[in-house]
């Protein structure tokens, strides 16, 4: 049997270009069995963070965003209020972000089975 080496697996990521004025792009890449929890979580608290009933819930919106942004190719930390302030993300960029980053994840899953 020929060896595995996982060091040179091809791991698909997924490009988000931000709005800060260098156009940062972060590969994101599939994040572990906790951030993927946290994210099916507060993605089914996205109708209540669009309605502006829960102030909490749309905190814990960026900080769930962050985490998943910190699951990039560089190994860049990054931070709610980083994603507010220099990249300039607001309520509609986060759930157009969390809806194709589900996709993503989606994605990732089927050619994983």
């Amino acid at each position: 049997m020929k060896a595995l080496d996982l060091n040179k697996a091809k791991r698909q990521s997924f490009p988000v270009t931000m709005m800060d004025e260098k156009q940062t792009v972060f590969n994101l890449v599939m994040p572990n069995a906790e951030t993927i929890k946290k994210l099916q979580t507060i993605y089914k608290e996205l109708q209540n963070v669009i309605n502006g009933d829960d102030a909490d819930a749309l905190d814990a919106c960026y900080e769930v965003a962050a985490e998943v942004f910190s699951c990039n190719r560089m190994q860049s930390k990054v931070t709610a209020e980083e994603l507010k302030s220099i990249y300039a993300m607001e309520i509609g960029d986060l759930i157009l972000f969390f809806n194709a980053y589900m996709e993503f994840i989606g994605e990732l899953t089927k050619v994983k089975n």
